[in-house]
C-alpha cells in the first residue's frame, strides 16, 4: 500500500496551495485545472483567490508565534462558540455509535442474530454510507438543521428500540422469545446507523464552519480533533466495562 501511495504522488501534479507557496501562479493555475477538469476560468480564478488568501493568513498567523495563536484561540470572545463546537463532539459520543462500529461483529453474535454477523455488519455500515450521501447532496437544498434535527430524533428512536430489545432479551422469561426476533436488533442498528448518517456524523465540522471565525479555524478544528478522538477512544475502551455492569449492554 505504501508503494501506491509513493507512485500516486510521483505522478500526481503538485498541490496549487504548494505551488502558490514556492512558485508561480501560473503553475498553480494549471495544476488545479488539471485536477478540476472542466472549470470556467471564473470559478478557476475564484479558487486561486481563495487559495492565496488562506496562505496570507496562515503566514499571518504563524509570524505571530505560537502563544500568540494559543491566546488568541482562548480569547473571551470566542469562549461560546469554542463552548458549542466541543461539547456537540462530547455530546455526539452518547449515540454509542463508536462502540458499535468497533464491536460490530461481536455485539451480533451476542445477539444470536439469525445472520452471518459480519454480512450484517457490511449492511450496516452500506446503509450509513448511503445516508451520508443523501445528507451531503441534498442538505444544503433542505437546510442542513433540518436533517440534523432529524437525525437527532432517529438516533433517539433507534437507539431506545435496540435498547428495550436488549433488556427483553436479558429477562429470562423472554430470552427464548427474544432470540426468535433478532432480526429486530439489526433492523434496530440500521435505523441508527442511517440516523447518523443523515447529519450527526458531521455535525461538528458543520458547525465549526458556521460559528467560528476563519482567524482561529485551523487551531480551534486541531484541538477539536484531538477532543474527538480521546472521546472516542474513551468509550471504545470501557465498552466491555459498560456493557458487563449492572446496567448491561441496554
Amino acid at each position: 500500500a505504501s508503494d501506491v501511495y509513493k507512485r500516486q504522488g510521483l505522478l500526481l501534479p503538485k498541490s496549487p496551495a504548494y505551488c502558490l507557496e514556492n512558485h508561480t501562479e501560473e503553475l498553480a493555475r494549471r495544476n488545479l485545472r488539471w485536477y478540476r477538469g472542466h472549470i470556467s476560468e471564473a470559478a478557476l480564478t475564484a479558487e486561486i483567490e481563495e487559495k492565496k488568501f488562506i496562505i496570507a493568513r496562515n503566514r499571518k498567523i504563524s509570524e505571530q508565534g505560537m502563544w500568540n495563536s494559543v491566546k488568541l484561540l482562548f480569547s473571551s470572545i470566542y469562549v461560546r462558540p469554542l463552548l458549542l463546537v466541543y461539547s456537540i463532539v462530547i455530546l455526539r459520543q452518547f449515540a454509542g455509535i463508536y462502540s458499535i462500529v468497533s464491536f460490530t461483529v461481536e455485539i451480533f453474535n451476542s445477539l444470536h442474530l439469525q445472520m452471518n454477523s459480519y454480512v450484517a455488519s457490511i449492511l450496516i455500515a452500506s446503509v450509513q454510507l448511503v445516508s451520508q450521501l443523501l445528507s451531503s447532496s441534498v442538505a444544503d437544498k433542505y437546510g442542513r438543521k433540518r436533517f440534523i434535527m432529524v437525525s437527532t430524533v432517529l438516533c433517539a428512536v433507534g437507539q431506545l428500540s435496540f435498547g428495550t430489545y436488549n433488556y427483553l432479551l436479558s429477562r429470562p422469561e423472554l430470552e427464548e422469545r427474544m432470540k426468535d426476533l433478532s432480526i429486530l436488533s439489526l433492523f434496530c442498528l440500521i435505523l441508527l446507523k442511517f440516523a447518523w448518517g443523515l447529519g450527526l456524523y458531521n455535525v461538528h465540522y458543520s458547525v465549526s464552519l458556521e460559528v467560528l471565525p476563519s482567524k482561529i479555524w485551523t487551531q480551534a478544528t486541531a484541538l477539536m480533533g484531538l477532543i474527538n478522538c480521546a472521546s472516542c477512544f474513551f468509550v471504545v475502551d470501557y465498552y466491555h466495562d459498560m456493557r458487563d455492569s449492572s446496567l448491561g449492554i441496554h
